[in-house]
């Protein structure tokens, strides 16, 4: 009679560890397909640095400093717009240099600038992949 209870603790103990196995396999199987997948591409900024241009105006004494950061929506909209760096620094000008100072005044008027800014960029690049115009400095003197 002790042969049997023995042959059936046996048997629960190699599936219990056949369960175990399995179940360290998937998981590490699990885990690895996790780390192979690249992670979800996302926006992009690109630091276009400082602009300085006077401001449209009776007087023309006036003038707009900033400092912008573009969201880019893909690396390759980033790659075009650091290629199109020139062309982007002209446009940025000029719709700059269209604005009076009343254009410029309280949040409203950054909000404006900053659509006009995306849209003037967006003309430049082939795919229009600009979403946002952050202002990193902003002074009107």
């Amino acid at each position: 009679m002790s042969v049997r209870p023995r042959k059936a603790s046996r048997a629960i103990m190699l599936g219990i560890a056949v369960v175990l196995a399995l179940a360290a396999a998937g998981g590490y199987f699990y885990v690895q397909r996790r780390r192979a997948e690249p992670p979800p591409a996302g926006p992009v900024l690109v630091k276009m640095g400082e602009f300085v241009t006077n401001l449209a105006g009776a007087d023309n004494r006036r003038f707009v400093r900033i400092q912008i950061d573009m969201e880019a929506s893909s690396e390759e909209a980033a790659k075009e717009l650091q290629v199109k760096a020139s062309q982007v620094r002209d446009q940025v000008l000029m719709v700059l240099r269209n604005k009076t100072i009343a254009d410029l005044a309280g949040p409203e008027g950054m909000r404006r600038l900053g659509a006009d800014l995306v849209a003037g960029t967006n003309k430049v690049l082939a795919n229009g992949g600009i979403s946002a115009i952050y202002f990193v400095e902003f002074a009107i003197q």
